[in-house]
């Protein structure tokens, strides 16, 4: 493994799944838009490597071997500086959505097995945001729901243009 690689979670294993997960990101990585570069960002991405973890053993069959490495994230809108030393978070729906940079692997018997890298994005992300309101990762945790899915339980391809 690389110096500095921080594996952020999983290997899963229970009662009820025994599949093999591990989510994993570079600590030392600069990131597009992670939050406040330091232990902001490092928190916001270890957040966002727990919950892919999590789907992926509420999701993945227990013979399952499915392995992230997050390569970059931007999260939903821009940073902006309203005060001495007050950062927000602003969101207009324009170009500000989120963006999640992965590289996978997975092996699920009875499928061929799949190694890619993707970009997960949210293009419409403001305009789903209601049912987890209460969390600032709401709308990039929304953006993974659909492409988990889409990608790793259904197994099909990115569409094209992407």
């Amino acid at each position: 493994m690389k110096k500095g690689l921080l594996l952020a979670a999983l290997l899963v294993a229970s009662l009820q799944c025994a599949a093999e997960i591990q989510v994993s990101f570079d600590k030392s990585r600069r990131w597009a838009d992670a939050g406040m570069p330091g232990d902001e960002a490092t928190s916001n991405v270890r957040e966002i490597a727990t919950y892919i973890a999590g789907i992926a053993k509420r999701d993945l069959p227990a013979d399952a071997s499915f392995k992230v490495e997050i390569l970059d994230v931007d999260l939903a809108g821009d940073r902006r500086l309203v005060g001495r030393g007050v950062w927000i978070r602003h969101m207009d729906g324009t170009s500000d959505w989120p963006n999640i940079k992965v590289k996978f692997a997975l092996n699920v018997p009875g499928r061929p097995p799949m190694e890619a890298v993707d970009k997960i994005s949210g293009e419409s992300y403001l305009m789903h945001g209601e049912s987890l309101s209460y969390d600032p990762m709401r709308y990039e945790k929304m953006m993974i729901d659909a492409w988990f899915k889409y990608r790793i339980v259904e197994g099909k391809p990115v569409p094209t243009g992407r």
